[in-house]
């Protein structure tokens, strides 16, 4: 009788976890379920005129408990003609024996904000221009890696001859 309890356990949580995993991953990879970390991406001034600086600032929030590689970090954004886009710098990150890899491994436990320097040149025609950004990234919990996640934003400014 005993063997058979702990028989019919295993098969349920088995068969629980095979049809489990995979809503669990349909619903991160197509955003159905809140992961544990986000981006966001805004424009530090939306009225600009040309031969003028901004920036763009992406900020990653990251739940406590939880984590982002600084090696799968990027940010990338559509070119525009006559918009000049800098070099973005990370913030100093932690080091940490990463335990789903095996090997030390650089990661943001805090939520943190990225600057992007913009420059307006003369060369941008007055009105609307939008720029679209995608923003790539992976973390983990404490009991789970995530995949690798791609956002694309949309930030609009309003450019005028100087």
């Amino acid at each position: 009788m005993f063997k058979s309890t702990i028989r019919n356990t295993v098969i349920t949580i088995g068969l629980g976890t095979l049809f489990t995993l995979p809503v669990l991953a349909e619903g991160f990879t197509k955003g159905k379920l809140k992961l544990p970390f986000s981006s966001q991406v805004s424009l530090q001034k939306t009225n600009v005129v040309t031969n003028t600086k901004t920036n763009l600032l992406v900020k990653f929030n990251i739940d406590p408990g939880s984590y982002l590689y600084k090696d799968s970090l990027s940010i990338k954004v559509n070119p525009i003609n006559g918009v000049k886009i800098g070099k973005f710098v990370l913030p100093k990150a932690e080091k940490k024996l990463d335990t789903f890899s095996n090997t030390e491994k650089e990661i943001y436990h805090n939520s943190f904000s990225v600057l992007l320097p913009v420059e307006i040149t003369n060369k941008v025609n007055p009105g609307k221009i939008s720029f679209s950004s995608v923003i790539g990234y992976q973390g983990c919990s404490k009991t789970v890696c995530f995949l690798p996640q791609e956002k694309t934003f949309k930030t609009e400014a309003v450019v005028k001859k100087k």
